[in-house]
């Protein structure tokens, strides 16, 4: 979902199941192409993304 906030120049996604819950969002971003191209990053990045715990990372 790529959103505009009322009011502001900021870009903004949020990845939400097929119900409308907030799984995830970003930060703001000053255009919608900056917008859409982190949302297009994220589509092809994350099948594989890894899991690891905070602990674990070096």
């Amino acid at each position: 979902m790529l959103t505009n906030r009322a009011g502001s120049e900021d870009w903004r996604w949020r990845f939400c199941t097929a119900d409308g819950h907030v799984r995830a969002s970003s930060g703001s971003y000053s255009n919608a192409k900056d917008c859409r191209d982190a949302i297009d990053a994220l589509r092809r990045t994350a099948g594989g993304a890894r899991v690891r715990r905070i602990g674990d990372i070096k």
